[in-house]
């Protein structure tokens, strides 16, 4: 099914038949990422007496349960509540599903000894009026499925990088790091405020799923994306970017 939109003035089309998801599937224990030390995420049958909740252990249906760290173990978006008090939850501040977003490959800077996405790096390349932006860190290899994080200092983006994005009302950031601040910054957390404008003008519908994966196939350029985030009352939940290749209507 193909479907006709109008942005900028201009058609475009998109084929909801050919989608491509950026969520890492979640599979517990040690195939999943790690951050900030989080316990492993797990999945196991739900005991009760003599029922055991495995159709292998006998059971007629499979009955989990499943513990897991949103921010630690998988893809996930998070909102202003994960940096402010007040208990403002994912659920209650992303209320729309469906984005033009652009595709934006980048490769981290030094700086001293760590590994940096600067304001340049976006500035220069970031197509006009985009709702969402999604960034691809290079290298790009297949061990970000199951990479473990912890400790490792990982690149992030500077504040002014988020700035930048603020100041063009791009609501909607999706990245394939772990945080998209420094991992030990002493709780500054400034990428996250300059996103969020904490100490101006709140953005309370702007979010930032981050510990995505953007395969090498999808090429950059603009995407209609669909940000899947299921109802949980938390400052982040796991979720689920789903994006089409828009195409000249």
């Amino acid at each position: 099914m193909k479907i006709t939109l109008s942005w900028q003035g201009k058609a475009y089309t998109a084929d909801l038949a050919q989608p491509h998801s950026l969520a890492i599937p979640l599979r517990g224990g040690q195939a999943d990422p790690n951050c900030y030390h989080s316990p492993l995420a797990t999945m196991t049958p739900i005991e009760n007496g003599d029922f055991i909740g495995s159709i292998e252990a006998g059971a007629a249906v499979n009955h989990y349960l499943l513990s897991l760290s949103p921010h630690g173990n998988t893809t996930h978006t998070e909102c202003y509540g994960h940096i402010t008090a007040g208990g403002a939850t994912i659920d209650q501040c992303l209320t729309r599903f469906w984005f033009v977003a652009q595709l934006l490959t980048v490769t981290p800077i030094d700086n001293g000894p760590d590994k940096v996405i600067e304001h340049n790096q976006l500035s220069e390349k970031l197509i006009e009026g985009i709702e969402a932006l999604l960034v691809r860190t290079r290298p790009n290899t297949a061990d970000k499925l199951s990479k473990n994080y912890s400790g490792t200092n990982p690149p992030y983006f500077t504040a002014a990088a988020l700035q930048l994005l603020a100041e063009r009302s791009i609501d909607h950031l999706v990245c394939d790091l772990p945080s998209v601040d420094k991992e030990v910054d002493g709780g500054k957390l400034a990428a996250h405020k300059a996103f969020w404008q904490t100490a101006g003008h709140l953005r309370q519908g702007a979010t930032i799923t981050e510990l995505a994966y953007i395969d090498n196939q999808l090429a950059d350029g603009l995407y209609l994306l669909n940000l899947q985030v299921p109802a949980i009352a938390l400052d982040a939940a796991p979720s689920r970017p789903v994006v089409y290749a828009l195409q000249d209507g």
